[in-house]
Parts: structure tokens; C-alpha cells; sequence
């Protein structure tokens, strides 16, 4: 006997909290009806996994359903103010790296502090990696995998280029800085000059 079921239009159709859970019942989700406009899918689906599995352990809860809604019409509106050519074309297109955020944020996943310097430069100057979320897993292997593919990017092209103009910006912005307070101290220690008591008589005084 052939037997199908017709997903109801509730379901297809319905609210997703971040793109997940059903709000109407999060016992419903779906995963991989996601659409980065860049990078992978299947590197969103493993963290909408994670996340999906640590909700379904209970290591993880949802907000009220008030606070989904709200979460909802709150992307809803980003969505369609960044790609408002695609968004009714393509529902669930998503910036990846806001997206990834979004997911490390609601299952702990994005580290807070490094220790190792030259770790936290290639995470926050260097190429971006998703490796980055496994930065703080609970299993210590997982974690030095991630550490180590990361650290690989250092000889990447985007992260020379990216590091390279930090550097190029951040002395700028030294050198104008000092500059600046030269400028300011030889001020100082040349109010009291001939000069400035002549330019005072010019200034008007607030009374």
C-alpha cells in the first residue's frame, strides 16, 4: 500500500526561529534550508546541528516564544534591508559570518580570550575560518585540530593582505597621533610667549 504524507502548510510555510525551530513548535526543525550568499552551505548546516543538538540535550534552551517572534521579525527586517533584491526570491538568504556568529553565540561557541597572542591575531587580522568555533569544544583533540588549521592560514594571501593593511593603518595612526601631541605640548609651552600674549588681545574672552 503506498501511503503519502502531505507536509501541512504550517510547517512549510511557518515562522523559523533562526531559521530552526518552528516557533509554533520548536519540536519542528529544519535543517539546511539555509542560503549563504557566500562560503558553504554544508559549514551552516554542522552549526545549525550543533545547535539543534544541544537544544533537543537540553545543554541548550530557547527564549520564550514572545522573545522568537520578536528574534524573528528582528531578521526578517535585516534580511530584507541587506538583500533586498533576493530576499522574496530566496527566504533564507543569510550573511554567513553574521549567521555563524549567531548560531557560536546560542551554543557557547565563540571563545572569549586567547592566551596564545600569535592565535589571536590570526582569528581577529587573519583569513576568516570556521575552525574558529571549535576554538572552546569541550573535547581538548578537537580543539588543537582547530587551533592548528587555523594557525595554517597564516601564510594565506587574504590574511597577509588584511594583516598587512592593519599594520599599515594602525602606524599611520600612530605617527598622526604623536604628531598631535607634539603639536599640543609645543602649545602648551609657548602660551606664555610674546607671541601668544599679542595673539591673546584677539581672542575674545567669555565673560
Amino acid at each position: 500500500m503506498n501511503c503519502m504524507y502531505e507536509i501541512p502548510d504550517s510547517i512549510k510555510k511557518g515562522e523559523y526561529y533562526h531559521h530552526l525551530f518552528l516557533i509554533e513548535d520548536p519540536s519542528v526543525v529544519k535543517v539546511g534550508f539555509i542560503r549563504p550568499y557566500l562560503t558553504s552551505i554544508p559549514m551552516l548546516i554542522e552549526m545549525q546541528s550543533r545547535y539543534v543538538a544541544k537544544v533537543f540535550s537540553k545543554k541548550v534552551h530557547l527564549p520564550s516564544r514572545m522573545r522568537m517572534n520578536w528574534d524573528y521579525e528582528s531578521m526578517k527586517e535585516k534580511q530584507s534591508r541587506e538583500f533586498s533584491y533576493d530576499y522574496e526570491r530566496v527566504q533564507g538568504i543569510v550573511d554567513p559570518y553574521d549567521y555563524m556568529d549567531l548560531l557560536g553565540n546560542a551554543i557557547g561557541a565563540i571563545p572569549s580570550f586567547f592566551m596564545n597572542f600569535e592565535l589571536w591575531k590570526m582569528v581577529y587580522l587573519g583569513s576568516w575560518s570556521p575552525y574558529y568555533y571549535m576554538l572552546n569544544h569541550p573535547d581538548k583533540h578537537k580543539r588543537e585540530i582547530a587551533k592548528k588549521e587555523i594557525m595554517k592560514l597564516k601564510k594565506h594571501e587574504t590574511s597577509q593582505t588584511i594583516y598587512n593593511k592593519v599594520l599599515s593603518v594602525s602606524v599611520l595612526f600612530i605617527f598622526y597621533f604623536i604628531i598631535l601631541l607634539l603639536v599640543i605640548f609645543l602649545f602648551y609651552i609657548s602660551w606664555d610667549t610674546p607671541f601668544f600674549k599679542k595673539l591673546k588681545r584677539f581672542i575674545p574672552l567669555s565673560r
